[in-house]
């Protein structure tokens, strides 16, 4: 079977899978190479 591409509802998180999910994204805006369609996105899961 394969596993979902769809990310985890926020809620539906730990603590520690959150925190890791926000470091990520954080990481992500820094570099600036996404299109602003997917920077908004990451904006708003994090």
């Amino acid at each position: 079977m394969s596993k979902s591409s769809a990310p985890k509802k926020v809620e539906e998180l730990s603590y520690e899978e959150a925190m890791q999910e926000l470091e990520s994204i954080v990481a992500s805006l820094e570099e600036g190479t996404q299109k602003l369609e997917e920077a908004i996105a990451l904006f708003e899961r994090g």
